[in-house]
């Protein structure tokens, strides 16, 4: 999962106890970005940096 430092509560907070639970789940915090960093701020970088590093094994 990945969350910016400055989310909202709400989201943040919903985070938190999922990652705790999902199998092989992973919490990424980005520094200074929001929930809406790539549409609102023209900040798609480090977002599509970390999803890039995702791969899945099969």
């Amino acid at each position: 999962m990945l969350r910016g430092s400055k989310t909202e509560p709400l989201l943040r907070d919903s985070q938190e106890p999922l990652n705790e639970v999902l199998p092989n789940s992973k919490l990424i915090e980005l520094e200074c970005l929001d929930h809406g960093a790539a549409q609102d701020y023209g900040k798609p970088e480090p977002i599509a940096k970390e999803i890039k590093s995702f791969s899945i094994k099969i």
